[in-house]
């Protein structure tokens, strides 16, 4: 792919800031008009979004730190302290009283920062994955936001992907359900990677697609506020595909911002150039791209 968008960038416009005393800075890419903006411009532009998806490769520690400050300047910059919901893939919706117990626990000092991840996830073998998401809860905790549980457990998905969603209970089932279209499925089919047998395919896109339409209907549901922010895996948002496509039947329409968060350290160039230029069988990644810089 060609480089001469990158070879259009004289200087990027860098916000520096630090996570655990951890120097960090973010380059904003406005994807439309092909150009590094400001802070202050970003803010301008995305006032009138009230549900920001925050696409994500999942575990990185600059990139959740990014996520963070990206809502922390919302939040302030629209005064809405106390009116934002923060949706987040990891957790799932019949553990909702459970997360907003330990949540409610957290944001009253009865249970320590460094307690959080273990309670929300007790089986885990790997914390310092999940630890990666802390100050987005510090956060949600400072500005007085509300969580919201967003997917499906993987039990369900199974029984998805095996016996087809008419095989769940019907309270699990999201009402407007539809099944993801074709380039949808070729770009899954592509990320497989010969990973999954051929003649199972169809079951693992399936569920793909339900757990798509359960995020998007369970931030319906629990919705508490206008403002509503989504951390979700990027291939759910890419493209404005997946979860993204699927937030108009539950919502109306919306004001939807897509952010797609890359941790630059780890682009090559090519990369970077990928995903700020888009594809051409696609279009564009999202909205707006933050790289976030160590």
């Amino acid at each position: 792919m060609s480089n001469q968008l990158l070879s259009k960038i004289v200087l990027p416009i860098l916000f520096l800031f630090s996570v655990n005393a951890q120097a960090l800075s973010l380059r904003i890419y406005d994807v439309q008009n092909k150009e590094d903006i400001s802070m202050d411009d970003f803010l301008v532009e995305s006032a009138e979004s009230k549900t920001i998806i925050m696409g994500e490769f999942h575990g990185d520690g600059p990139i959740q730190a990014g996520q963070a400050e990206i809502m922390d300047r919302i939040v302030a910059e629209q005064a809405m302290e106390g009116r934002f919901d923060l949706g987040w893939e990891f957790l799932n919706f019949p553990d909702l009283e459970k997360n907003t117990e330990n949540y409610n626990a957290f944001v009253s000092g009865k249970l320590a920062r460094k307690d959080l991840m273990p309670r929300l996830f007790p089986n885990s073998g790997n914390m310092e994955y999940y630890e990666t998401y802390l100050p987005l809860f510090d956060v949600l905790k400072r500005r007085s936001g509300a969580l919201i549980s967003l997917n499906a457990p993987r039990s369900m998905k199974t029984i998805v992907r095996k016996e087809g969603i008419e095989a769940l209970d019907s309270d699990n089932v999201p009402p407007l359900f539809d099944l993801g279209g074709a380039n949808y499925y070729n770009r899954f089919k592509a990320a497989m990677g010969g990973h999954v047998p051929e003649d199972q395919l169809e079951g693992y896109f399936l569920a793909q697609c339900y757990t798509d339409d359960v995020m998007s209907w369970q931030l319906n549901i629990q919705q508490r506020n206008e403002l509503q922010f989504v951390v979700v895996g990027a291939f759910h948002s890419d493209f404005y595909d997946g979860m993204v496509s699927r937030l108009d039947p539950y919502h109306g329409e919306t004001s939807k911002l897509v952010i797609k968060f890359l941790n630059e350290s780890k682009l090559s160039e090519e990369d970077k150039t990928e995903f700020l230029e888009g594809s051409d069988t696609y279009g564009d990644y999202a909205d707006f791209i933050v790289l976030v810089k160590e």
